[in-house]
């Protein structure tokens, strides 16, 4: 399943082949004037890279060609995927397999500063609250379905979604591994008790993973890009300073943040208050 789970074109054509539900999309190798079969906006991006490095949305076709190259800088292989631009808010989910059973951890929210490129600039789990357990259980269909379509059987994977003002849910991409900005390694096990690196290293060692929750607690990250993150950051010291678990560079970056690792400083927090949690993250 290695070349399905990393190529992006690959996955598309395998989720319209198993009918999981997700954006039409094209891939293409060149920089040229194309046709393309679905209304604009589009989404354009690497086949191959990920930390939204390459990504443009275009809004006409006059602007195609230069989204199309700077998304060949960034691949490796030189190929690109430009798929119809799906509206909605963005939600990855947490999960891990054994032995083809697929078991959802967590749902986390994801921020992000919108078009052109949806740099991410922060993320909250849980992203849903207890009402809201018949649209997880939807979600959770959806994924799970996906990773078997994709031949997951082991490991941890990341889902990326996107849910419509009607709860229509789209599956945007999935990675084999654990989600990056520390949701894998720290909000996880900050928001459900369940230690999600060690449950990776569990299944490489041929260990069956313990996946039981036992925490109920918000946790966040918020990256620094601006003064309302710093100011957002001063006021978490001030007003709850023991929600704090961890910072780093908090000072607006020297340079145009342009993908995920040109980003710098940061902060995490967490708290037994979902809507306090979710009061910092606005």
């Amino acid at each position: 399943c290695t070349f399905v789970t990393t190529n992006k074109h690959a996955m598309r054509e395998r989720f319209s082949q198993c009918g999981v539900p997700s954006p039409k999309s094209i891939e293409i190798s060149e920089v040229q004037s194309i046709d393309v079969p679905f209304d604009y906006p589009v989404i354009v991006k690497p086949v191959d890279r990920s930390g939204s490095r390459g990504i443009t949305k275009v809004l006409s076709k006059q602007d195609l060609p230069e989204a199309i190259e700077n998304a060949m800088e960034q691949s490796f292989c030189k190929r690109i995927l430009v798929e119809e631009f799906v509206t909605g808010d963005e939600f990855s989910v947490e999960s891990i397999s054994w032995e083809g059973k697929h078991t959802v951890i967590a749902f986390t929210r994801k921020y992000t500063t919108g078009a052109p490129g949806f740099i991410e600039t922060g993320h909250m789990e849980p992203a849903f609250g207890a009402s809201e357990s018949v649209l997880m259980a939807r979600i959770a269909s959806v994924i799970t379905d996906a990773l078997t379509s994709l031949g997951i059987e082991y490991g941890a994977s990341h889902s990326e979604i996107k849910i419509d003002d009607n709860g229509e849910i789209k599956l945007i991409e999935i990675g084999a591994r654990t989600g990056g900005d520390m949701i894998g390694s720290t909000l996880v096990r900050l928001s459900t008790g369940v230690d999600l690196v060690e449950q990776v290293i569990n299944v490489a060692l041929g260990i069956e993973p313990s996946v039981t929750i036992t925490s109920d607690n918000a946790a966040a990250i918020r990256f620094i890009f601006e003064d309302k993150d710093i100011e957002m950051y001063n006021r978490l010291c001030e007003n709850d300073p023991d929600m704090l678990v961890e910072s780093d560079r908090i000072a607006i970056p020297d340079h145009k943040v342009t993908d995920s690792s040109t980003r710098e400083g940061y902060f995490i927090f967490a708290g037994s208050d979902r809507d306090k949690v979710l009061g910092y993250m606005s």
